[in-house]
Parts: structure tokens; C-alpha cells; sequence
């Protein structure tokens, strides 16, 4: 529902930014024409919403997360935990094996993350400080987002996103051009350079307003899909418990909660929060083994 919402939101920014300059260079737009405008639109933002979900976006994906090839001693550890998880899943949940691509990404942190649809990304943190019992839980826990699609919509939600991003900085920057422009133009005397100095600042200021529109949409979105998110790690982690790797899973959050000794955050900062609190996960990995 998230990623429709954030779809048609992308298509009518596009839309808008299209009308607005099909506008500015006919003056009259007919019903024709708007709707050509709305089917560009449309095929843009599909166009954008494949590309990311096909194997260029899945290989530009992956560059963003800074990761990079596994060498053989991490092939060594790594493919039998995911061939063992990888059994558990079929075992347990009757779901076909997945073709994933493992990488490494060299940071301090005990993490791993799903990127696309067949990428699973290990930290060399988590690589070398965790058991393999953790190990496994935490990759049966990505498993879960892998097969829930979790990570692709995440990455066609990046990739659609584009659109917006792009047009709030092409508005942003006509805005300050324009402006520029305008203080040029009511330096001079001339009526001509008044009435081009009073265009200018109007004309800067629907692209502010447009920007700010933009900026303010996106945001909401991000807001809704990180709470859609939040929710969704309890799902993953309900995933690696049915699959059997629950107190791999549990020992593997009692030490990340141990990690997460930071000052206190403000409201703002949780609700950009891409992970639900450790304490209230642990509590539910609790209960469900007790079950």
C-alpha cells in the first residue's frame, strides 16, 4: 500500500513538473495534451520502478551500500550458514531456496541487511565477532525480508523516488537562479527591469513552494514507510524463530542491546528509527519461543 502511495505521489510531482513547463511554453494546455503529460508521467515512473527491480538496479543498489566481494575465507564461513538456513526455511516454511549473492561490507558494526531481491550483505563486524549460532539467526532473520519482498520494495521505493528527488533540485536551483536574476533586474530603473524583477521573484517563489511540496510529501512518505518497517522486523524475526534459529537470534539482539548504550533521542530522531527498539524485539523473540 506504501509503495502505491509513494508511486502515485511520484507521478504527480512529474505530472506537475511537466504541466508546468508544457504550460510556461504553449501558455494553453489542452485535455490531449494532459493526458499525454499524465502517460509520460506514468512510463517514467514505471520505467524507474523496473529498472530497480531488474539486475542494473540490483548491481546499483549494492554499489550504494558500499559493499564488495566475498573472499574465500568468508565464503568458507558464510555458504554453509546460508545453505543450512537455507534448508531450515524449505523445511519449516515450504519456501523454494533463493539464489542470493553474499557480500561484505567492511564496517565496525554487527549488522547484515537485504538489499534488492537475491543480495544478502554481511558487516565484517558480524563476520567476526558474532557465533555461529548469532550468525545464523541473523541471516534467517534477512532470509525473512528476502522472501517477504521487503528489500525489493525498499530498493523500487529508492529507485521511484529519483523523480522527486530530481525535480525538488531542478526547482531548487531555478528558484536561485531566478532570484539572482531578479535582484540584477531591480537594480535597474526601467519599468522593464521592475516588471522583470516582480516575475522573477514570483516565479521563484512557485518554485520554492513547489520544492517545499515536494520535500514535505517525501517526508510523510519516508515517515509512514519506516513505521510499515518497524513492523516489519517483528515479521522477520517471527520468520527466523518458525525456521528454528530463535536463540541464535535472541543471543545475537542481547548483544546488540549491549551496543546501543547512546545518549537519549529525542522524538524526531525515533520516529527515523529504521529498527524498533532492541529491548521490545527481544521481548517479542521471548514470547514467541515461549509459545
Amino acid at each position: 500500500m506504501m509503495l502505491l502511495l509513494l508511486l502515485a505521489f511520484n507521478w504527480l510531482v512529474m505530472f506537475l513538473a511537466l504541466d508546468l513547463v508544457f504550460s510556461l511554453a504553449h501558455n494553453v494546455v489542452t485535455h490531449y495534451q494532459l493526458f499525454v503529460i499524465g502517460a509520460v508521467s506514468l512510463a517514467i515512473v514505471v520505467w524507474l520502478a523496473f529498472l530497480f527491480n531488474s539486475s542494473a538496479g540490483q548491481w546499483f543498489l549494492r554499489l550504494l551500500s558500499g559493499a564488495r566481494k566475498t573472499i574465500a575465507r568468508e565464503d568458507a564461513k558464510l555458504n554453509p550458514l546460508i545453505s543450512q538456513v537455507q534448508k531450515a526455511i524449505q523445511e519449516r516454511h515450504g519456501l523454494i531456496p533463493l539464489d542470493v549473492r553474499v557480500m561484505i561490507v567492511d564496517n565496525p558494526i554487527p549488522n547484515a541487511f537485504a538489499v534488492g531481491s537475491h543480495t544478502l550483505i554481511v558487516s565484517r563486524a558480524m563476520y567476526e565477532t558474532s557465533t555461529d549460532a548469532q550468525m545464523l539467526g541473523v541471516i534467517a532473520h534477512e532470509f525473512g525480508h528476502l522472501h517477504h519482498g521487503d528489500s525489493q520494495k525498499l530498493g523500487i521505493a529508492l529507485g521511484v523516488s529519483v523523480v522527486s528527488m530530481t525535480v525538488a533540485m531542478v526547482a531548487s536551483a531555478i528558484a536561485t537562479v531566478i532570484e539572482a536574476f531578479s535582484r540584477i533586474f531591480s537594480s535597474t530603473k526601467s519599468d522593464a527591469g521592475i516588471f522583470m524583477a516582480i516575475f522573477g521573484y514570483i516565479f521563484s517563489f512557485m518554485a520554492l513552494f513547489f520544492m517545499a511540496f515536494v520535500y514535505a510529501g517525501n517526508g510523510m512518505l519516508k515517515l509512514a514507510m519506516l513505521f510499515v518497517g518497524r513492523k516489519q522486523e517483528y515479521k522477520a524475526d517471527q520468520f527466523a524463530i518458525q525456521a528454528g534459529f530463535g536463540a541464535g537470534l535472541l543471543s545475537f539482539l542481547d548483544k546488540l542491546k549491549d551496543l546501543q548504550f547512546d545518549a537519549p533521542k529525542n522524538l524526531f530522531s525515533k520516529l527515523y528509527e529504521t529498527h524498533p527498539p532492541t529491548m521490545l524485539r527481544i521481548g517479542e523473540a521471548e514470547k514467541a519461543m515461549q509459545n
